[in-house]
Formats: structure tokens, sequence, C-alpha cells
């Protein structure tokens, strides 16, 4: 018994049907019922014919059989299964996917259904599912509900069979209207116009970056999807009636705002003018008892103005004193300023030794920042230790794990 679709003699059980056994393709997953094994004919049977055939139990004379068995026409398992698919599918899409070239996940593959005229999407995957870079996709289509069609390794062998199966798919399929080829290979382009050829309308789907363009290949309409973002993008015109309209909420939402800060604004003026009377009121009141002033009012203008002036007295190189020191610009300002700050500690204290972490504290003190931050501006290297090293009027000694500075 062979496939009635594919002529193949591979296929298996797969349940009974009307007390017939029903069959299922592994080539081209047909299901087809078992062949019916007789045909009763309109022919006249002699009596004894027919009890040797049916095991009958046959009196022991002949007695001529004259009445003739009405013929019972039985329909083939084609035609059953062809009235069980027109009655339940009237057209039907078919997706043939590449999954060695192209891979679709489920928001990619709701938006080609999104696209198809019927909602009832037959999906077709070819690979060599034994190749280890495919990963658990099979798993993950068959779960999706894709029929798995297995190619053996070689170059374009999924784009062959993928060909030969979509260029008769109108057998296996008869109500096919619409076919989604899913492929950036060129090679497909044949199976796009074969199918034409046949009134079927073709969307060409591949992958160009992060997109995927689906281009109908009757009318040359293109629709884009962003693989990133999930979504499909809108054509220019629609896009910006989009950004028209967040715009304008946007304004209506900055509208808003702007009416409560100002309401907050009043608010804030009527609560400081309150405050203001009620302190002019408690210092007219004492001024009257007691004869004196006993209250300071600042103002906040020169109040900030002191504030700015006292930061600004200790930033950028500023003494502690208030006494502003020259920027340190070159290395021989730097020498200069380390040897008079050295001299300085000295003359404080003759007994203790100065070591690079007490010049850097008293450096920091007086200059706002650390002398290695200045050599590493200046590109003089990297830690105090080296640069006093490469100047001819300091030395440094090592003292176990210490440092000691001494000027020549």
């Amino acid at each position: 018994m062979n496939c009635p679709q594919c002529q193949s003699t591979s296929y298996r059980k797969n349940g009974r049907r009307n007390g017939r056994q029903n069959y299922l393709c592994k080539n081209c997953g047909r299901q087809f019922l078992e062949t019916a094994s007789f045909v009763l004919s309109t022919t006249e049977i002699p009596a004894p014919e027919v009890a040797t055939d049916l095991e009958w139990e046959s009196p022991k004379e002949d007695i001529p059989v004259t009445e003739s068995i009405d013929s019972v026409n039985l329909p083939s398992d084609v035609e059953i299964e062809q009235k069980i698919l027109s009655a339940s599918e009237t057209v039907v899409s078919v997706l043939l996917l590449d999954a060695e070239n192209l891979k679709i996940d489920l928001n990619a593959e709701n938006f080609l259904l999104s696209l198809a005229q019927s909602p009832q999407l037959i999906k077709i995957a070819f690979a060599n599912w034994r190749n280890t870079s495919l990963a658990k996709q099979d798993a993950d289509l068959y779960d999706r509900g894709y029929q798995l069609i297995h190619v053996p390794n070689g170059k374009n062998s999924a784009d062959a069979k993928m060909i030969a199966f979509g260029a008769s798919i109108f057998k296996p399929y008869p109500q096919v209207k619409e076919v989604f080829i899913c492929s950036s290979d060129g090679l497909l382009m044949h199976l796009c116009h074969q199918l034409q050829n046949h009134g079927i309308l073709v969307y060409w789907v591949r992958r160009k970056d992060e997109k995927l363009i689906v281009e109908n290949r009757n009318t040359g309409e293109t629709k884009h999807y962003l693989i990133s973002l999930s979504t499909e993008i809108p054509p220019l015109d629609m896009l910006m009636n989009q950004l028209e309209s967040l715009i304008q909420s946007e304004r209506e939402s900055i509208d808003e705002r702007i009416s409560k800060i100002a309401a907050l604004s009043t608010l804030f003026q009527a609560r400081s003018n309150i405050v203001k009377q009620e302190t002019e009121t408690i210092t007219t009141k004492s001024d009257n008892h007691h004869n004196s002033p006993t209250a300071v009012i600042l103002n906040s203008s020169e109040t900030a103005n002191n504030i700015t002036d006292s930061l600004n007295g200790t930033q950028n190189g500023a003494a502690t004193n208030g006494n502003k020191q020259e920027p340190i610009d070159s290395k021989e300002k730097l020498e200069e300023a380390l040897l008079q700050l050295i001299k300085k500690m000295k003359s404080q204290s003759t007994e203790e030794d100065i070591s690079p972490n007490t010049l850097s504290k008293e450096f920091m003190l007086i200059y706002g920042k650390p002398p290695r931050s200045v050599i590493k501006e200046l590109g003089l290297g990297s830690t105090l230790s080296k640069f006093l090293k490469s100047c001819s009027c300091f030395r440094v000694q090592q003292k176990g794990n210490k440092f000691k500075i001494e000027l020549i």
C-alpha cells in the first residue's frame, strides 16, 4: 500500500476511523485510510461458491441462487479526506520557513499571521535538525505547531527541499491562497515566481539587520517589523501623525504642570507676606518696649554675596587665610612652592623629619588640592616621591619603610 499523495511506502498507524485503519505518511504528513480489500459485484454468484467463500453451511442438495446482490459503491480514502478538508477549511495560508537561514520568534509569527487572509496558518520548517547550531530550536518550533522536515547536511539542501515542496504546495493543500516564504536567500526567488504563476499570493519574508522585511510579491507593498522592539514599523505618514499626537499630549502635560507651579508660587508669596507682617509686628513691639534695637535683619542678597566670597576664597588654590596663591602652571613653580613649604616646615619644627605624606597634607591645606594632582595635570609623573627625586634641590632618603626629604 502506498501513500495516495507522494506514493511513499513509509507510513505508520494513526488510530482508526469508521472502523477502518487510519495511517500517517512519514514523508509528507498526509493521513489516509486503509483501502477496501474487496468490492461487491452485480454478477450472480452460484450458491456453492457463496457458501465456500463465506463459510456457510450449505444443504446437501444444490439449490440454484437466482437473486443477485445489489452493488455497494464504497468511497475511497482520497474522497473522504477531500470532503473533510472542504468542510473544515475554506482558505489556507502556508508558512514555509528555512530554519537554517532565518529565525522567527512568536511575536514575529503573530505579526505575519495578522497579514494573512486566513486565520488558519499551516507552518512547515526545513532544516538539518542534527545540526548543533540549531540548539533546541526544533523543540520550540514543534511546540508552536510547525511540521519539521529534515534534510541531509549540504549546501542549500534546505533551500532545495523547500523549493521542491513549495512548487507543488497546492496538491496537498488545494485550498491554499497565500504562501509566506521565510528566507533571506535569493535562491527562493524562483519559488516565488512559480507560486505566482499558479495564482497564489506570495509574501517574501527576509531579514536585514534588526528588521524583518515582508514584501507582497503580487502588489510590491512592503511592511517592516523591528525585531528588537517586537513591533511593526508604521509608514512615514502614520508615524508623523503619532509623533504629532505625542507632542500635543506633552504640551498639554507641560501646561498643566506650569499651572500647578503658578498656583504653588502664589501660595508661597501669600505665606511669605504673612510671615513678614508677623515679623515686623513683633519687631515694632519689641522696639517700643525696650527703646533699643533687639532684632537684626540680614539682607538675603548681602548674605549670599558673603557666602559666595567665602567659597571663592577657598577654591582654585586659595590660601586658608584668604591670601590667594599664584597658580602653579609649570615645573619650576611647583618646585619653588615645595621648596618654600619645606623651609617653612623646618623652621617650625627642626627635630621631626619631613616625609612625602606630611608634605602632601601641608600642600593640601594651602593650595586646596594634593601635589599629586598638580603633578598629573602638568604631566610630570604620577607620585610626589618620583617628582622630588627628579628635582635638583631635593634628596629623598629611605629609612626602613619611611621616606625622608632633605634639602640640597
